[in-house]
């Protein structure tokens, strides 16, 4: 018998109660039916037959209840069900079927499962975090993106985080870490036909004197404003008029009007995967938030496939937001986890830069410190990337390039 996939379904409830509107009692039977499928064989998100009586075992809540919860999670569309039909002795018969999580997304596409997979792949791996052990539970966004909790690691500040995924890393292995740069902003600019190298950042810093951390705030908060317009108005003239921050503004009023409006009449996004991004009834949209979907999904596409690329080989893995943070090993490279990242997103005719990090345990280096942190460097825009091949580096060296 094969085992109860108890991850797959941690993320399936997670998406439900995030997504779905329903009573208390409705959601104490929906989360008592993975016991029912358990004892039924295993049964996840297939079919199940079950008394009246085993539901009220399963999930302690009163018999009269059972039949107005079922219904409410069938009009819900999270099962499918058959009611009052004499499948068992007692009369009291049911079936059901738990509508799995691609399906309540509208997702039918490849992708569609990498983030599950990934999330329930994670959830089951212990990592070592400050010297410790840890199990993080992962589950998976609207968007798609993996997040971890008990502990939530990705909560946690850069520095914090890097620090205590460098500790206790063995001999032969290091901590490398990816981050794509500019990622939202690159993924607006290749939706919208933008050329990649253009830097809006710098367009603003030239246009109004500020710094780069100022110039991130305004042009990364545009895309995703309810009202792009109303804040470009209280833009210094001298910003309004800068060509290409004029050209970047113009095509993203018509890009976001574009998506809201195919959103709001199929209620769903698609990242440029072709997957699909839909949510649960009762969410207010507003102008900027499909944008962001997307985008964000777009971004996750790429990253969780990277992640599953580097599983088998990883020792701990955490995926966060647009980077990565992997404990490998050394002989990889220090562009292994940066190539893998160009490469999936090459073959969405994506264009990204990426800047890695390498941190090297004390056993691999001459140097008296605990650890060894090789300085970032950014990977250059390109057009094609060659396979990736990876080159052995030498156990005492401590320079990389």
């Amino acid at each position: 018998m094969t085992e109860y996939p108890h991850a797959k379904a941690e993320v399936l409830e997670d998406y439900v109660i995030r997504h779905f509107r329903m009573s208390a009692i409705a959601w104490h039977l929906y989360v008592g039916l993975r016991r029912l499928e358990r004892a039924a064989g295993n049964r996840f998100c297939t079919l199940v037959y079950v008394s009246y009586v085993d539901i009220v075992a399963a999930t302690r809540i009163d018999k009269k209840s059972v039949r107005k919860a079922l219904v409410e999670l069938q009009t819900l569309g999270l099962i499918k069900l058959q009611i009052g039909k004499p499948i068992l002795a007692d009369g009291q018969g049911t079936s059901f079927v738990r509508t799995p999580i691609e399906a309540l997304r509208g997702v039918k596409h490849p992708q569609t499962e990498d983030a599950s997979r990934l999330a329930a792949l994670l959830s089951g791996r212990v990592m070592m975090f400050e010297g410790a052990e840890v199990c993080p539970k992962f589950t998976v966004s609207l968007t798609g993106r993996v997040c971890s909790s008990h502990p939530n690691i990705q909560g946690m500040k850069a520095q914090q985080r890097m620090e205590g995924l460098a500790q206790g890393v063995p001999a032969g292995f290091a901590l490398f870490y990816a981050d794509i740069k500019q990622a939202e902003p690159t993924m607006i600019k290749h939706i919208m036909g933008m050329p990649a190298h253009i830097d809006l950042y710098e367009a603003w810093m030239a246009a109004t004197g500020d710094n780069r951390a100022a110039a991130k705030i305004r042009i990364n908060g545009l895309a995703y404003t309810p009202n792009a317009e109303g804040c470009v108005s209280h833009w210094p003239a001298a910003a309004q008029e800068h060509p290409v921050l004029k050209t970047y503004v113009n095509a993203l009023y018509d890009l976001r009007t574009l998506i809201h409006t195919m959103a709001k009449k199929s209620r769903h996004v698609t990242t440029i995967s072709g997957r699909s991004i839909t949510w649960g009834n009762g969410t207010r949209m507003h102008k900027g938030m499909p944008l962001n979907w997307k985008v964000q999904g777009s971004v996750a596409d790429i990253v969780n496939a990277t992640c599953l690329d580097l599983l088998d080989d990883a020792l701990a893995l955490l995926p966060v937001h647009d980077a990565i943070y992997a404990v490998l090993p050394i002989a990889l490279g220090k562009e292994h986890v940066a190539n893998l990242l160009k490469q999936h997103a090459q073959s969405f005719a994506l264009r990204i830069e990426v800047k890695s990090e390498l941190t090297v345990p004390e056993t691999d280096t001459l140097n008296t410190q605990s650890q060894l942190s090789i300085p970032e460097t950014g990977t250059a825009f390109s057009f094609l990337t060659p396979p990736f091949s990876a080159k052995p580096v030498p156990v005492s060296g401590t320079q990389y390039h």
